[in-house]
C-alpha cells in the first residue's frame, strides 16, 4: 500500500453515505412509481 494508493481512496470513502443515500432515495422513489402504475392499471381492471 503506497501512499498515493491511500491518497486516492480518501476523496472515495468520504462521500461513501452521500451516494448511499442517492440510491437509497432512488430505491424508494422507483418502489413508489411501480405501486402507482401497479395502482392505476388494478383501477383500470376493474
Amino acid at each position: 500500500m503506497t501512499i498515493n494508493q491511500v491518497k486516492s481512496r480518501e476523496p472515495i470513502a468520504a462521500p461513501c453515505g452521500f451516494y448511499q443515500s442517492i440510491a437509497l432515495y432512488q430505491l424508494i422513489t422507483l418502489y413508489q412509481s411501480i405501486i402507482i402504475v401497479t395502482i392505476n392499471s388494478y383501477q383500470q381492471l376493474t
